[in-house]
Order: C-alpha cells, then structure tokens, then sequence
C-alpha cells in the first residue's frame, strides 16, 4: 500500500493529491511516508498545518536540520510558543548563536527563578570538554549573568578545561577567576584545580593569592 501511495504522488504530485495520501499515510501508520507528503507541503504551500505536521515528524525521525528549518518559521510565525523548542533544535544542528539569542527573548520575559534554572540548563546541557570557551564567550555575550550565575558558569567551564587537560587554559581560567573567591569552598575548588595542573608553582601562586583575598 505504501509503494503504490508513493507511485500514485510521483505520478500526480499536485498539492490536493499529497494531502490525500498524507491522511492515509497517518491513517494506516506509514509515519515515513506521512513525514515525506509533509514536508513537500510545507515546504511547497507554506502553510503553518503543514509546517507544524512537518516539524513533529522531522524531531521523531531526529531529522534535525529540517526541524531547525522549520522551527524558525514556526518562531517567526507564531512567536513565544516555539522558541524553547528553537533553543533545544538549535543546540542539536550546533548553531548556538542562534539558539542562545532564541534563550534571549525567553530569558527576558520570565520570572527570576526560571531565568536561573534557563541559564542552568543550557550550562548543563550544552557545555562539554570541547565547545567550553565558544560556549563561556556566547553566554558573557548573550545573558546579564548574576553574580551566582557567573559563578556557576565559570566552575562548570573550568572543570571541562580540566577534563579536556587542558592545563594553560585551565591555568588561565583560575586567574581570571580569583575575583569570584568569596567563599572558603570556591577557593578550595581554585586550589585544587591549581593542584590538578600539576604546576606546584603555579599552585603555590594560587595559593598566596587566595590567602592574601583573591586579589
């Protein structure tokens, strides 16, 4: 049935005969075929019905760019109702720019405590032992972080220089990070990362730092 539905829209691909097949495609669970007829309408007739069918069906089959594609249609289109699920593809495709000014316009019209558990998330989720610098500069750029976010932020990106092994970064990292020491288990945290470049002198220096107030 499914070879003879795709026979039938190669051979008659007017809009009202990839609608038909579309509903019977989702009638009789033929999800490939469904997703195939939604995409061309959307893509052919820009109608947001067919845009949205189109979207779910490319997240499902984690088709990922074409759900970027649409999702931003969808944003412009319909606006707040979209821009977490833009945030989430646009992260997954690696166009964090976007994604992150996507964060933005929610970021500006939530509560303080959703603010602090948005920033958390997307630390959480999207930093790793590789992207740690590009992903610390993007959220400098795109969030007036609080004193607690940016604490937050600079040990989670710290602690990806370590496990990168990254030493002269990490190295650099702690230095410029001694401001933050305001607590006696932030500075703890600096010496033992110190300790892990495994640069006693380094470490020593850390250490005379933190003891004289950080400065």
């Amino acid at each position: 049935m499914e070879t003879l539905l795709s026979e039938y829209i190669r051979l008659k691909p007017e809009e009202e005969a990839l609608a038909k097949v579309f509903k019977e495609a989702e009638g009789m669970y033929m999800p490939r075929l469904a997703y195939s007829t939604s995409k061309r309408l959307a893509i052919r007739t820009k109608d947001l019905f067919w845009i949205k069918k189109a979207y779910y069906y490319s997240v499902a089959f984690k088709d990922y760019s074409t759900a970027w594609e649409l999702v931003k249609i969808l944003v412009e289109k319909e606006g707040e109702a979209w821009v977490k699920d833009a945030i989430k593809i646009g992260f997954l495709v690696g166009d964090t720019r976007q994604a992150l000014e996507y964060a933005k316009l929610a970021y500006d019209k939530l509560p303080t405590e959703e603010r602090i558990r948005l920033v958390k998330e997307i630390i959480d989720s999207q930093l790793t032992d590789r992207n740690y610098l590009s992903v610390r500069e993007n959220m400098l750029k795109t969030f007036p972080l609080s004193f607690e976010q940016r604490l937050y932020l600079e040990k989670e990106v710290m602690k990806r220089a370590l496990w990168a092994k990254d030493y002269e970064t990490l190295k650099e990292l702690i230095m410029q990070n001694l401001y933050l020491s305001r607590t006696l288990e932030y500075k703890v945290f600096l010496l033992e990362l110190a300790l892990a470049t495994g640069d006693a002198n380094f470490a020593r220096d850390v250490a005379e730092r933190l003891y004289a107030g950080g400065g």
